[in-house]
């Protein structure tokens, strides 16, 4: 017979609880008892991070059914590379000359406070901060009126990109990486978004305002600073620090590929996965 197994990568529903988007408490429930039978009936389940394995233990499953399985990143790809300011023209961006470009790259889903990000962007204006959001998504709306309405003036909203190669161009271009994550994002602090692998890939120092397994991971590596979700001051504080201390931020974004290339590379992946199936294969 073949092995059944799943990847657990976020824990949804309840994503979707945590934004109160379901409000029949029988449809919850009904949700709430699929989800458990689909992670019940297998044989195995591969969960992305530790703290999501704590979770799915604590619904039941037995522990020796869980296997942690992380995410990767393509590290050739994501990769530093240092000219690449020569080519901000053919990306829609300035000449960072003189500035201290803070990027956002990814989804602008509603789980990512992006009013904390452009309060923190008018708190720095008149310096020589410049933030930079790419991206799309359900939030670009209500980004665009904030700009509008603070008449920030340090903010870019370039068109998105599709292209993974000018993605990995883009956050290049930047000094620093921010993933700022809603406080009321409770699942948000058992998982880790996609991006601060690649924005680690490409050498950059990451500020993360999220507590949880990101917090953890940022504390191992030393890759980054983290800052209590909400708290645009806190944030402010961040970036100000990086870009008085340019060795610092350097040696962050250092650790951060560092980190990627022993853990989170395909090379990584593959072989813990090639570990996972054949624990799988032999129960």
């Amino acid at each position: 017979r073949a092995k059944y197994m799943i990847r657990v990568t976020d824990l949804w529903p309840d994503v979707v609880f945590d934004f109160d988007l379901v409000k029949s408490r029988a449809l919850r429930t009904l949700v709430g008892v699929v989800t458990r039978i689909a992670y019940k009936f297998n044989d195995g389940v591969m969960a992305f991070t530790p703290r999501i394995k704590q979770r799915l233990i604590g619904f039941g499953i037995p522990e020796a059914k869980v296997y942690l399985a992380e995410m990767a990143v393509d590290t050739s790809l994501f990769r530093p590379m240092p000219e690449v300011w020569k080519e901000a023209h053919t990306l829609g961006l300035p000449n960072p000359k003189d500035k201290f470009v803070v990027l956002y790259s990814g989804s602008f889903a509603l789980t990512y406070d992006f009013a904390t990000l452009l309060e923190a962007a008018k708190k720095l204006e008149g310096g020589n901060v410049l933030f930079v959001l790419l991206g799309d998504g359900e939030a670009r709306g209500e980004i665009v009126e904030g700009i509008r309405r603070m008449g920030l003036k340090n903010v870019l909203l370039p068109a998105p990109v599709t292209d993974p190669e000018k993605v990995a161009k883009v956050i290049n271009y930047a000094d620093v990486c921010v993933i700022p994550l809603k406080p009321e994002m409770v699942t948000s602090t058992l998982t880790r978004p996609s991006k601060v692998f690649e924005f680690w890939g490409c050498g950059k120092p990451v500020i993360s305002g999220i507590t949880g397994d990101l917090e953890d991971l940022t504390h191992e590596s030393g890759a980054g600073i983290v800052v209590p979700p909400g708290d645009a001051e806190a944030l402010c504080q961040a970036i100000r620090s990086l870009s008085h201390e340019p060795e610092r931020s350097r040696e962050m974004g250092r650790k951060g590929r560092d980190f990627v290339l022993q853990r989170f590379s395909y090379e990584a992946m593959r072989a813990n996965l090639v570990g996972v199936l054949d624990k799988l294969s032999s129960s």
